[in-house]
C-alpha cells in the first residue's frame, strides 16, 4: 500500500470515533493532517467541533478549516484525543513522544479517551530502530 494511502486510511479509521459537538485533542504530523482535513469536511457539513492542537501547524490547519480552537485551560475534559504512535512492535506495544513536539503533545492530553493510530510503516521488530530525525 502507498504510504499516503495508509495515512489517509488510518485517519479515516480514527475519525469514526468522532461525534458532533466533541472537544478533540488534535495531534501533529503527516497522518494527523489527514485527520484534521476529515474534521474540516465535517465542519463544512454543519458539525460543531472544538480542537485543542498540539502544535502551531495543526492549529493553523484547523483554523483554516473552521474548527474552533480552544486552549487546554478552557476546558476540564477533552472528549477524545487522536494522535499517532511513533513506533509499534509485533505485540502492538507502542511508543509515543519520540518526535520533536512530544512535550506539547503529552501536556495537552488530559482526556476521556485516547486513540493512537498506527500504520504498517511504523512497525518495528524492536523499539528504537528509527532515529528521531527520521520518524514520520
Amino acid at each position: 500500500m502507498d504510504k499516503e494511502v495508509g495515512k489517509r486510511l488510518a485517519a479515516e479509521e480514527a475519525a469514526k470515533h468522532v461525534e458532533n459537538g466533541m472537544t478533540l485533542g488534535l495531534g501533529t504530523g503527516s497522518t494527523a493532517k489527514h485527520f484534521v482535513d476529515i474534521l474540516g469536511e465535517r465542519v463544512a457539513k454543519g458539525w460543531t467541533l472544538h480542537g485543542i492542537p498540539t502544535s502551531e501547524q495543526t492549529r493553523a490547519q484547523a483554523v483554516s478549516l473552521g474548527i474552533e480552537i480552544i486552549e487546554p485551560d478552557e476546558t476540564t475534559v477533552i472528549d477524545l484525543a487522536i494522535d499517532g504512535a511513533d513506533e509499534v512492535d509485533p505485540n502492538l506495544h507502542l511508543i509515543k513522544g519520540g518526535g520533536g513536539i512530544a512535550a506539547g503533545e503529552n501536556r495537552r492530553q488530559r482526556r476521556q479517551e485516547i486513540y493512537r493510530y498506527c500504520r504498517q510503516f511504523k512497525t518495528r521488530d524492536r523499539f528504537g530502530e528509527v532515529s528521531l530525525a527520521r520518524r514520520n
